[in-house]
């Protein structure tokens, strides 16, 4: 799918300047209630996978919950006993990318479509939306991609396999509504 093929093209690039564009860090602590443990450690990204908020809420509400605390099963790096525990994850973003990926996780476990749409600015603090993949279909398992990008001239464009459309900025943000 989209998402893994630019992931899979940036790790054939690893070693170039254009990866580090978008690589970020999270900051993760683990904190074990039973033996009072707290695990500190960094973790790099190159996109943050997020989920699609329910009851209408935007992109910032949706970028607000990542790294939000959850219950995990892990184990303690302080008591080396290999033992899995339960244990409170959170992440916060220490370094944002240069470029941003944003992939929303738009299917359940069992394949089927999230198809709620969540209101996604042209424009979010340093960043500025210059594409966004679309899924046409209700399942993993079939339909149809698309993409609008946005090109150095500023204008936006759809691409449908191998044909392409100039689209006005407003299309692209209704499009975005669904993106990938």
């Amino acid at each position: 799918d989209a998402h893994e093929w630019i992931l899979r093209m940036l790790e054939i690039m690893e070693d170039s300047e254009i990866t580090d564009a978008f690589d970020g860090t999270f900051s993760v602590t683990v904190a074990f209630p039973d033996c009072s443990h707290i695990n500190r450690h960094e973790e790099k990204f190159r996109s943050l996978s997020v989920d699609i908020p329910e009851g209408g809420k935007d992109f910032a509400h949706a970028l607000h919950n990542i790294g939000m605390p959850e219950e995990v099963e892990s184990t303690c790096d302080t008591c080396k006993d290999n033992c899995r525990k339960r244990a409170v994850k959170s992440m916060v973003i220490t370094k944002w990318p240069r470029h941003l990926i944003v992939h929303w996780k738009r299917f359940h476990n069992n394949g089927r479509k999230i198809s709620t749409r969540v209101t996604t600015p042209l424009a979010f603090q340093h960043y500025e939306l210059i594409g966004m993949v679309n899924h046409a279909g209700a399942s993993n398992t079939s339909g149809h991609y698309t993409a609008c990008v946005r090109s150095s001239d500023r204008n936006w464009w759809l691409c449908n396999d191998s044909k392409t459309a100039s689209i006005e900025a407003k299309h692209a943000l209704k499009a975005s509504e669904r993106a990938y």
